[in-house]
């Protein structure tokens, strides 16, 4: 099967967001932009990632002593930071397709930011390596030739 480069399939420009923004604006961006996941990036430099489930599911600590309309005003208060994951699980461009699956699998992400220098370019999700994975295949598929039968 040929190898594929994750360089090839990475989503970029990649959609990023600030630590301070609020979470009610990043759900808003990842709703308009129909995206799943939001690098965070502060002064140039990635320090986490927020997904769409993450923002959905924002709760302040201890919100079931919150009474309904405080918990609301709770969750417009809180911001990217507040509900990351922190330094996320990252690749390099140059890493294979097959490389960055099984580093999604052991670590149970739908998403990996690619990093190369110490700088964000891209973001490889779980769709981006099904697509590489049929490309392959489809590949392979055409090369085999048909075997022909006697008649």
């Amino acid at each position: 099967m040929k190898t594929f480069l994750v360089r090839e399939f990475m989503s970029q420009p990649v959609i990023t967001i600030g630590p301070k923004v609020k979470i009610t604006e990043a759900h808003q961006l990842m709703k308009d932009k129909r995206v799943r996941r939001l690098p965070v990036v502060d002064q140039d430099r990635l320090i986490g990632i927020l997904t769409l489930l993450d923002a959905s599911e924002a709760r302040p600590p201890h919100a079931e002593t919150v009474p309904p309309t405080a918990l609301h005003i709770a969750i417009t208060l809180m911001k990217v930071e507040d509900v990351m994951t922190r330094n996320p699980v990252t690749i390099p461009p140059s890493a294979t397709i097959l490389d960055a699956a099984r580093l999604m699998a052991r670590h149970k992400v739908s998403g990996l930011p690619v990093i190369e220098h110490d700088q964000l370019v891209g973001l490889l999700t779980e769709s981006d390596a099904f697509r590489a994975i049929v490309r392959a295949a489809d590949e392979e598929a055409r090369a085999v030739p048909l075997i022909q039968t006697p008649d």
